[in-house]
């Protein structure tokens, strides 16, 4: 009995919380593609809202009803109140989950027809306060049963 309490006593003291989360984050693939699905589609697609919080702001007249050259977003069948930064997918597509040794961090080519698009426009790439919140919850149940395999093991 004795050597359990120790074994379990060693394991606590070797505890890392960032080498757990890690683990937690590498070993999910579907967490991190839903970590992705928050920033392009809820945030941006959805609520039309940039890393900060702040709206992305509105369309062109052209850009909704379209002109002889594109088609418009009522066309397309994509929202029109607010900017998506969606037109063909391929920003959205290119937005990768890096893990890192204290969490993760989200990229994205936000280059398109040669300009930066985050720099022009506002925080893209990101995840609101609202949105890491719901990671959090998402990360809870799984990091406890990790740090209690690290614990027991």
């Amino acid at each position: 009995m004795f050597d359990m309490i120790k074994r379990i006593t060693k394991n606590v003291k070797q505890l890392s919380s960032n080498k757990i989360l890690k683990e937690t984050l590498q070993d999910n693939t579907q967490l991190q593609y839903d970590i992705i699905q928050l920033n392009t589609e809820k945030q941006l697609y959805e609520q039309g809202l940039f890393a900060d919080g702040n709206p992305t702001g509105d369309y062109s007249t052209a850009t909704i009803y379209g002109t002889s050259k594109f088609e418009g977003k009522i066309a397309k069948g994509q929202p029109y109140d607010h900017i998506t930064f969606k037109d063909t997918g391929a920003m959205y597509e290119s937005e990768k989950l890096k893990v890192t040794n204290d969490g993760f961090v989200l990229t994205m080519d936000t280059v398109k027809d040669g300009v930066d698009l985050e720099q022009r426009e506002g925080k893209i790439v990101g995840l609101t306060d609202e949105s890491l919140n719901e990671v959090r919850e998402w990360i809870k149940p799984i990091f406890i049963n990790n740090i209690l395999k690290q614990i027991l093991k």
